[in-house]
């Protein structure tokens, strides 16, 4: 009992270290089977995945391999084997003699053909109850299992579990990293990552195709302080408050301000991120993306100046219209008084002035 003990502490280190180094499970399932193969004489052990209410063989090294012919495809339920019962019940079964248990009836010829007399199998469940696979122990002999050999079942189990999950959990995360690199390649805009623990930041390849820095190489650009050193400094404190109000109460936030190129020129750019809060609502990351928007930016700034002297000149034109009806009324009222008035008279010359001031003004 203390070599098993011992035996099972070193298979749960090889598997966490397997787990850990992103090893497929194909090759944690071999090293299971194989180590209980080892650890139980006369014991051969199986791995049973269940996808979709159907059993697929996943390792079985005692096994030929017409065995996981035989299994592949079988469905849950009470008439297909230990393994088959044990994933439609949720709870370990044990079959002493496979040829008088009723869920071996239908596979006498297959007990015959592998020299099966005996098997016990015992789910593994998720963490949502549900059944991911069955972990099977076949014996030539009609035999039933000591207390000692369940608890070590259960045990197998639990690293059963575990590495299922953990390798699930892993293959999520980089099917998940590798579409976000993907996305930040293809993308015309800085796509960035940062760790509010540790102050580190990750830039895409946009940010030296657009603004000519390389995170590679300019120690600035490893944390999100030192990135600073490129905001325009009459925009810095603005930025900072606006990042200040999104790590205490918001999900998102966007800011637009002057960024400095690698050749010393500034760029208008427009910074918007998604935070990332752990369970405690404490923000953790940061995913942004940086857009160039130098040339809208001057287009708007176009269109503003010549919004305004469309007004100006709406406003002028009017100015003018209105003038030159009081000059109508001014010229008009002169020209009737040049007719009236005598060329001799003293006041001809101030009809004259007037017609002449109101001419310049029109």
């Amino acid at each position: 009992r203390l070599r098993r003990h011992m035996d099972l502490q070193v298979l749960e280190t090889k598997v966490l270290d397997l787990i850990s180094a992103g090893e497929p499970l194909a090759k944690i399932y071999a090293l299971i089977t194989s180590a209980v193969d080892r650890m139980l004489p006369g014991t051969r052990s199986s791995i049973v995945l269940i996808k979709s209410s159907f059993m697929k063989l996943a390792s079985a090294p005692g096994f030929p391999p017409e065995f996981g012919a035989t299994v592949d495809g079988m469905p849950v339920g009470e008439q297909f084997g230990s393994c088959g019962a044990a994933a439609a019940r949720k709870s370990p079964v044990i079959v002493t003699d496979v040829f008088t248990d009723p869920i071996w009836a239908i596979h006498h010829d297959v007990a015959t053909r592998f020299d099966i007399r005996a098997c016990w199998s015992v789910p593994v469940l998720g963490s949502a109850g549900d059944v991911r696979a069955a972990f099977g122990m076949y014996y030539k002999h009609v035999q039933a299992p000591a207390d000692d050999e369940l608890v070590f079942v259960e045990r197998i189990v639990q690293f059963l579990r575990v590495a299922i999950e953990r390798t699930e959990q892993h293959d999520q995360l980089k099917r998940s990293e590798e579409r976000f690199r993907l996305v930040a390649r293809v993308t015309s805009d800085v796509v960035w990552e940062c760790d509010l623990k540790t102050d580190r930041i990750w830039y895409s390849e946009g940010l030296r195709t657009l603004f000519g820095h390389d995170p590679a190489t300019d120690a600035n650009l490893q944390t999100a302080s030192g990135s600073a050193i490129y905001i325009h400094p009459d925009d810095l404190d603005r930025v900072v408050i606006h990042m200040q109000e999104a790590l205490a109460d918001k999900q998102f936030w966007q800011v637009k301000y002057r960024y400095k190129r690698k050749d010393g020129r500034y760029a208008h750019v427009v910074n918007q991120a998604y935070l990332v809060r752990d369970a405690n609502q404490r923000p953790v990351r940061l995913i942004g993306s940086v857009k160039d928007v130098t040339e809208q930016t001057f287009l708007e700034e176009q269109l503003q100046r010549f919004q305004r002297l469309e007004a100006v000149g709406q406003m002028t034109g009017g100015l003018a219209h209105d003038f030159n009806n009081s000059l109508t009324v001014v010229l008009g009222s002169a020209e009737r008084l040049q007719d009236e008035i005598p060329e001799d008279s003293p006041l001809r010359h101030h009809v004259d002035m007037i017609l002449k001031a109101a001419m310049h003004g029109a």
